[in-house]
Order: structure tokens, then sequence, then C-alpha cells
């Protein structure tokens, strides 16, 4: 019995180590973040309009300590979800990343939580911000 109990217990620890390895573990996103970071986007250009207000604001920017601004008085938190999509926090939106390249950003946004379809828009930089 006692065999038993130190075995199950190993087994119990290895998956509670695993576990929370994986928890910690940073997603991996599937775009060069170097990309979004920093970059003044523009005002979005709507290829598939959906459900939803669509903010219009520019520049859009993402800064590497997980606060963005969407024009120049809103001010917002994202993060990494998953390898093709960004949280953007407070205003509850999921953007689901068709392509990300140094002249493009090309996303799909949807409500956070629901799912609701907002728009399909493309970003691409801002000449002239700087």
């Amino acid at each position: 019995m006692n065999s038993y109990f130190k075995t199950f217990s190993l087994l119990i620890l290895s998956f509670a180590a695993f576990y929370f390895y994986s928890c910690n573990k940073e997603v991996e996103f599937a775009f060069d973040k170097n990309d979004l970071i920093d970059t003044p986007w523009g005002i979005p250009q709507i290829i598939e309009p959906g459900m939803g207000d669509i903010d219009l604001s520019a520049p859009t920017i993402f800064y590497s300590d997980g606060h963005m601004t969407i024009g120049s008085d809103y001010i917002d938190f994202w993060s990494i979800r998953d390898s093709r999509t960004i949280l953007i926090e407070q205003a509850g939106e999921l953007w689901f990343v068709i392509r990300l390249n140094p002249d493009t950003l090309y996303v799909e946004k949807t409500k956070y939580p629901g799912g609701t379809f907002i728009v399909k828009c493309m970003y691409f930089p801002m000449d002239d911000y700087y």
C-alpha cells in the first residue's frame, strides 16, 4: 500500500508541475511582435462591416509594456491570447490577426466575451506621425 501511495503522490506532483509550467509559459505569437509594437497604425480601412461601433480614431499604437493608445485620448491594455489573437481588455475585443508585417495589420474584431462580429479591417502605418 505504501508504494502505491508514493507512486500516486509522484504522479500527482508531476501533473501539478506540468500544469503550472504550461500556465506560466508565454503564448507564442505567430507573427513578429516587433511589427506590431510602437508602430503608429492609421485609420482602419473597413473590409467587412459587422455589428457594433467601429472606432476610426488614429493612430493606434501598441506598446511593449502592454498598454495601447487609440487616437489621442483612449488608453487600453492588450495581451496575446493565442498564436493569432490579441485581447483588447477594456474595450472587450478580440482581434484575430489575419496578417501582420511592417506595412499591414489586417484583423477581424469580435466582442469578448460573446463573439459578436464587429469588423474586418486593415491598418497601415502613418508615415508622417513622428
